[in-house]
């Protein structure tokens, strides 16, 4: 609910204002998948981006709801979106990578499912929480409970191994080459029969 959020904090109800940060998120989440292939020329793991994005992600939006300035919260909640940026792609290409190939759709969709009930369940508690508090502590709350997410990357850290490791460096290789996916050199040819 960023929305009402935002306008109270900027003691307005021009809604021209909203139409303006909603430009401004979209873009801060295509900066976000922007820089990941120039980050994989200074991170060599995949989950090194996935715990930075969300520590980002989860540091930036309990500040969203402890700013008391408009300025500042839109600043944090633009960074959390490029956050979330960055995360999005890395997640999927992990995935990708460690699922085998025969059961990454069913995996994909098990994982989709519990992303979306996850999602109806925090907006639906966290949105109680807005309109029982206040919405800046729905926003620290949605912070902390983002900051679950730490130690299932950090587990998938420790697991390390090929799916981990980017291939090849983003300033010598393809973008798809720096988030494991094959690129046309890479892909094996088919063989006269």
């Amino acid at each position: 609910a960023w929305q009402p959020y935002f306008l109270q904090l900027l003691d307005t109800q021009d809604v021209r204002v909203l139409g303006v940060v909603a430009a401004a998120v979209s873009l801060a989440m295509a900066g976000g998948s922007w820089l990941v292939e120039r980050l994989t020329r200074f991170c060599g793991h995949r989950t090194t981006m996935l715990l930075g994005a969300s520590v980002v992600y989860a540091l930036a939006t309990i500040g969203v709801g402890l700013a008391g300035s408009f300025w500042v919260a839109v600043s944090l909640y633009l960074v959390s979106m490029a956050a979330s940026g960055v995360f999005a792609p890395v997640n999927q290409a992990y995935l990708h990578a460690v699922i085998p190939g025969e059961q990454r759709a069913t995996v994909l969709s098990l994982h989709s499912l519990v992303g979306s009930a996850g999602s109806m369940g925090g907006q639906a508690g966290l949105g109680w929480l807005a309109a029982t508090r206040s919405l800046g502590m729905g926003y620290v709350a949605g912070g902390v409970v983002a900051a679950f997410a730490i130690p299932f990357v950090l587990a998938m850290r420790r697991q390390g191994g090929a799916p981990d490791r980017i291939k090849g460096t983003a300033s010598r290789f393809a973008a798809c080459d720096a988030l494991a996916l094959p690129s046309p050199s890479t892909t094996p040819q088919a063989r006269p029969a």
